[in-house]
């Protein structure tokens, strides 16, 4: 349980360095001023870097439109894969597809990766 209590550890250290800039007391929160100094949270972090390696390797992915002839609304989504164990629920890929499929249209479609970057 080492590794878990380290990252919650540097959490709190990077919520104590945005009070103290900021000039705000222990117990308040700084989710807003994340927003107005423009940094991204370690979860956000993730998230957005999840984003960004399945845009850049979505063309070894099947959308569903490969899939079936459906003309559907979520045709332009990931085909999400079906899975047996737990570990492959909670993989990267996996994680990367739902991710992926929440994102708007417009986003989704962008063909070229720096801009996808600076939108998202």
């Amino acid at each position: 349980m080492g590794k878990i209590e380290g990252k919650y550890e540097n959490i709190e250290h990077t919520k104590k360095v945005i009070r103290k800039m900021t000039g705000l007391r222990k117990g308040e929160s700084c989710k807003q001023k994340f927003k107005e100094l423009r940094i991204l949270t370690v979860i956000s972090l993730y998230v957005l870097e999840v984003l960004c390696y399945m845009k850049k390797y979505k063309g070894s992915i099947s959308e569903n439109l490969e899939i079936h002839d459906h003309n559907t609304r979520r045709k332009i989504d990931l085909h999400i894969q079906s899975c047996r164990t737990s570990s492959f629920q909670k993989s990267v890929i996996n994680t990367g597809i739902k991710l992926f499929n929440h994102l708007p249209s417009e986003l989704k479609q962008l063909h070229d990766f720096k801009p996808f970057r600076k939108k998202n």
